[in-house]
């Protein structure tokens, strides 16, 4: 989920979280998230595949983006002050957890 510059993380003054129409997903059974920032749209997606995948196993959300994207040097992601992957992990945690009746998040801490 690595976009090549810095959002601020999401909070409710930011508006309402979108919802697209439920369509089950029958056959996924696992997610795996690198680069989640906590952003909204990462937050929709997610939330998204969380309330819809019936299968659904286990949903791994990783702050940090996987090595192969951006190597071992953030200044890739074109912002050099972006330094934090916190943000993620703590919007993961209170949205994502607190939607996943089934317990199948798991965030992995920075």
């Amino acid at each position: 989920m690595v976009l090549r510059c810095e959002h601020p993380r999401y909070t409710t003054d930011q508006g309402d979280l979108r919802s697209l129409p439920s369509e089950p997903h029958l056959h996924l059974r696992l997610v795996e998230i690198t680069g989640f920032y906590g952003w909204k749209g990462q937050l929709e997606l997610a939330l998204h595949i969380v309330r819809n995948s019936v299968a659904l196993e286990a949903m791994k959300i990783d702050p940090i983006p996987a090595p192969a994207v951006v190597g071992s040097d953030f200044r890739l992601l074109g912002c050099p002050e972006f330094t934090s992957f916190s943000d993620g992990y703590e919007a993961a945690l209170e949205f994502l957890c607190s939607a996943d009746h089934r317990h199948v998040v798991h965030v992995l801490e920075p």
